[in-house]
């Protein structure tokens, strides 16, 4: 089992909060993650490789709007033109943002 970081927990938090006041963005596989990130303490090998498997293949699709968003000042309340802006930050940080990719290359699974 693999502690989850609170930087990580933080994350998942904000992109569930963007999705429930209407932001675009991630899907019901991805809410789930976050809802998992968010309110458990460990994750399994298993969740693990799902995870470093998921930024490997979003890190050229959700992660420039993870970076558009952040260049903007973060915004995480909802306007008529940012509800469909950001919707690779919502995805991104749904999945626990940057303190998990970084904390995911931490571990190495045989």
């Amino acid at each position: 089992m693999y502690k989850i970081p609170s930087s990580v927990k933080i994350d998942a938090k904000k992109g569930l909060l963007m999705h429930r006041k209407g932001f675009m963005g991630g899907t019901p596989t991805g809410w789930g993650r976050a809802v998992q990130l968010s309110s458990h303490k460990n994750l399994d090998e298993h969740t693990i490789r799902t995870m470093k498997a998921w930024f490997a293949r979003h890190e050229y699709t959700s992660y420039p709007g993870y970076l558009k968003w952040k260049r903007d000042g973060s915004p995480v309340d909802l306007t008529k033109s940012n509800r469909a802006k950001y919707r690779g930050a919502v995805a991104w940080l749904l999945w626990g943002g940057d303190p998990a990719k970084k904390w995911l290359q931490t571990i190495n699974l045989k």
